[in-house]
C-alpha cells in the first residue's frame, strides 16, 4: 500500500484545521477601547489600502493616530528593526540581509501578507494586436527591438513606444528581476526608452498611443481599464485566483511586517488585527487582489504566535517603565574580573594629563555617530587581518557604506560572527546586542570591539593604524549610562583625566559619579527634582536662557509629526529649547515653558543655527508632553 498520497491528504486537513482554529480564536477588535499612536510607513504600493483601513479604524471609534507615510520597503524595514515604526509595509518579502538585521538589533520580525498586487504588462486600448507575450519576447519588447514585429512577425511594422518606471521605482526593480534576471542594462540601454517616477503620466501615455507598451501596477491599471489593457505574460493572466497562487509570474504579495517590540503596543496589534479581518472588503476598489482565507488565517496564526513572545503586551505604568535607580556607590578599586587596582591620587590625576573633553553623548551629530560606526569598522578589519590573515569567517558581510542605514547592525554581525568563531560565545563583561538609539548601538560597538581585541591580541595590545575611541567607551555599561544621565539633566561635567590603562580611567570616573551625585545631588532639598530640564542651571547658578516666542504663529503640538495640535503659544511666552529633531528635513524643536512642554516648528522659536543644531536628539530625551497653560485648546 503507497501511504503517501494518504498522508499528504492529512497533512492539508491538518493544516486547514490549525488555521481555522487560529481565526476562529482570533480576538474580536473593539477599535473604540484603543487609543494612542501607530507609526506605519513603507511601499507605496500598499499606502493606499492602508489609508482606507485607517479611516475605518478611525471611523470605528480608535481613539488614537495612524500616523502613515509612503517610503521604500527597503527604508521601512530599517525603521521597523531599529524601532522607529511600529508598521512596515513591503510590496516583497524581508531578504536574509534585512532579517538578519532585525535579529542582531534584538527584534523578532513577522510578515503578514496582506493582500496581492501584481506588475501588468500593458498597452493601450487603441492597440489591435499585441494580445500577449512571453518571457523571451518581453526581454526584446523592453529592451533592444525596434519595431514591433521585431519582436513577433504577426505584430504591427510600427516602432515601438516604451513607457516605464524609473530605475528606482519598486516596479522598475521587480520586473527587472522577474523578466531580465536581475540585470537591469539591457532594459536601461534601450533606444528611445522614457522613464517617469509618476505613474499616472505612464497610464496617460500609454493610453493615449496605440504603439506604446509599459509595466505598472496592477492597482493602477485595474483602475484605467478604459485606457490601457492587461495582456497575458507567459500563457498567465493575472487574476485574483493566478495572483494570490504566484502562477501569475509577476505576482507581488503585499505584507504588513511588525516585530516584538512593536507588538508591545495594544493600539499596534488592534489595528494590525482589524487591518486583517477588514482587508478584503478594500482591494476591489484599488484594483488590487484579495487574500484567500487560508492566507488570512495564516497571517493571523503568525501574528498571534508573535503576540506570543511579547513578555509584556499591556502598557506598564511609569513606575515599572523607570530602570532601577542603584541604592549604593560603585564599588571603586575593582575591575570586571576581580583584579585590584590602584587609584592616581588627586595630586597626581591633576598634573599627569589635562582633563578629558568628552562631548556630551546627546550633543553628538548625526556625523560624528556615523564617524564612529566607521571607525569601528576599521579597526575590526584591522583585528580580523590580526586573527585571520586574508581570509574571514563563513557570514563575514565586510559592509563599509555610510550611507546605508543598515551599516551599525551590520557591523555587530561581523563582529559576533568573529567572537562565536574564535571565543565559541560571549565573554564576560560583553555588551552584545541591545536594542537602542543608533549612538548607542555604535558605542557598545566600539566598547566590545575594544574587549574582543584585549581578548585576542592581548590587553591593550593594538595593530598599527588602530583608531580607537574615547576611553570612556571602555567603561561599563552602568557607568557610561550615570555619565550621560549627569552630563544632560543635572550640570555634571566629565573632568577625569585620561591614563594609559582604561581600568583605572573607568575606576576613577565611577569614583567621580558617586563623589558627585553625594555631594551635590542629594545634599538639595528633597522638595528639588534631581533631573530636570532646568537642573543644569540650578545647579550653576545662573539665570535662565532669555528665549521668548517672537511670532503669533508658534503652534504648539503634542507629537513631532504636527498631528496632535495644543494651541498657539502667545508672542512673548518664555521657553528654554530642550532637544530637537534629527530626522532628516525636520525642525520641529521640543520646548519647556510655565505650563507646557511641546513640539514647536524651529521657524517660530527664532532660535539661531548654532544654539538650534546644539540641541540633543529629541528621541533621546524622556517626557511626555502636556499643555495646561490658559492659551491650550482643550
Amino acid at each position: 500500500m503507497n501511504d503517501k498520497p494518504f498522508l499528504q491528504s492529512l497533512s492539508v486537513l491538518l493544516l486547514a484545521w490549525a488555521l481555522g482554529l487560529a481565526q476562529a480564536q482570533a480576538p474580536v477588535i473593539d477599535p473604540a477601547s484603543l487609543s494612542g499612536d501607530v507609526r506605519v510607513s513603507g511601499s507605496p504600493s500598499v499606502v493606499p489600502l492602508v489609508q482606507n483601513l485607517s479611516t475605518l479604524f478611525g471611523l470605528a471609534g480608535f481613539r488614537g493616530n495612524i500616523n502613515l507615510r509612503a517610503s521604500d520597503s527597503a527604508a521601512a524595514l530599517v525603521a521597523l528593526c531599529q524601532g522607529a515604526l511600529d508598521v512596515a509595509l513591503t510590496d516583497r518579502l524581508i531578504s536574509p540581509d534585512e532579517s538578519a538585521a532585525c535579529q542582531a538589533a534584538g527584534r523578532r520580525v513577522a510578515g503578514l501578507r496582506l493582500a496581492n498586487d501584481a506588475l501588468l504588462i500593458v498597452t493601450s486600448q487603441q492597440n489591435t494586436f499585441f494580445t500577449d507575450v512571453t518571457a523571451s519576447e518581453a526581454q526584446l519588447l523592453f529592451s533592444g527591438a525596434l519595431n514591433w514585429n521585431e519582436v513577433r512577425p504577426t505584430f504591427a511594422a510600427q516602432p515601438i513606444v516604451r513607457l516605464l518606471p524609473s530605475q528606482e521605482t519598486a516596479e522598475f526593480q521587480a520586473f527587472v528581476r522577474v523578466v531580465f534576471g536581475g540585470d537591469a542594462r539591457p532594459l536601461l540601454l534601450g533606444i528611445g526608452t522614457q522613464f517617469s517616477t509618476d505613474q499616472n503620466i505612464l497610464i496617460q501615455g500609454i493610453g493615449a498611443n496605440p504603439n506604446a507598451v509599459g509595466f505598472v501596477g496592477a492597482g493602477l491599471a485595474n483602475r484605467n481599464a478604459a485606457l490601457v489593457r492587461a495582456v497575458p505574460f507567459n500563457g498567465v493572466t493575472a487574476t485574483a485566483e493566478t495572483v494570490a497562487s504566484g502562477a501569475y509570474p509577476l505576482a507581488r504579495p503585499l505584507y504588513l511586517y511588525v516585530t516584538d517590540n512593536s507588538l508591545i503596543a495594544p493600539q499596534v496589534i488592534g489595528f494590525v488585527r482589524y487591518a486583517l479581518a477588514n482587508v478584503n472588503s478594500e482591494v476591489g476598489p484599488l484594483g488590487l487582489y484579495p487574500n484567500s482565507p487560508a492566507a488570512l488565517a495564516q497571517a493571523e496564526a503568525d501574528l498571534a504566535g508573535l503576540i506570543g513572545t511579547v513578555i509584556a503586551p499591556a502598557p506598564i505604568s511609569t513606575e515599572e517603565a523607570r530602570p532601577a535607580v542603584p541604592t549604593s556607590a560603585p564599588e571603586v578599586g575593582l575591575v570586571d574580573d576581580g583584579e585590584a587596582i590602584d587609584l592616581p591620587d588627586e595630586e597626581a590625576s591633576q598634573s599627569a594629563l589635562p582633563p578629558a573633553v568628552v562631548t556630551p553623548t546627546s550633543l553628538l551629530s548625526p556625523e560624528e555617530i556615523t564617524q564612529l560606526l566607521i571607525d569601528a569598522r576599521a579597526d575590526l578589519e584591522l583585528l580580523a587581518a590580526q586573527v585571520y590573515g586574508v581570509g574571514r569567517p563563513e557570514g563575514w558581510n565586510g559592509s563599509l557604506d555610510p550611507a546605508n542605514p543598515q551599516l551599525n547592525l551590520l557591523v555587530r554581525l561581523d563582529l559576533e560572527v568573529m567572537i562565536a568563531d574564535r571565543l565559541g560565545s560571549a565573554p564576560e563583561g560583553w555588551f552584545g546586542i541591545v536594542a537602542s538609539t543608533p549612538f548607542h548601538i555604535a558605542r557598545d560597538i566600539r566598547h566590545d570591539l575594544e574587549l574582543a581585541a584585549d581578548l585576542l591580541l592581548g590587553r591593550d595590545v593594538r595593530p598599527s593604524g588602530w583608531r580607537g575611541s574615547e576611553t570612556l567607551y571602555r567603561c561599563n555599561r552602568a557607568t557610561q549610562t550615570l555619565v550621560a544621565l549627569l552630563e544632560r539633566g543635572s550640570g555634571f561635567v566629565l573632568s577625569v583625566p585620561e591614563v594609559a590603562d582604561p581600568r583605572v580611567y573607568c575606576a576613577a570616573l565611577e569614583q567621580a559619579l558617586a563623589a558627585y551625585s553625594e555631594t551635590v545631588l542629594l545634599t538639595r532639598p528633597a522638595e528639588q527634582d534631581l533631573f530636570s530640564i532646568r537642573a543644569e542651571i540650578i545647579a550653576q547658578n545662573a539665570p535662565p536662557p532669555e528665549f521668548v516666542i517672537p511670532t503669533n504663529f508658534a503652534v504648539g503640538f503634542f507629537d513631532r509629526g504636527a498631528a496632535r495640535r495644543a494651541g498657539v503659544i502667545p508672542s512673548g511666552t518664555p521657553f528654554v529649547p530642550v532637544a530637537r529633531s534629527y530626522v532628516r528635513f525636520s525642525t520641529m524643536t521640543l520646548v519647556q515653558g510655565e505650563g507646557f512642554l511641546l513640539y514647536v516648528d524651529r521657524s517660530g522659536l527664532g532660535l539661531d543655527d548654532e544654539t538650534w543644531r546644539a540641541l540633543p536628539n529629541v528621541d533621546e530625551v524622556s517626557g511626555a508632553t502636556f499643555c495646561q497653560a490658559a492659551w491650550c485648546t482643550p
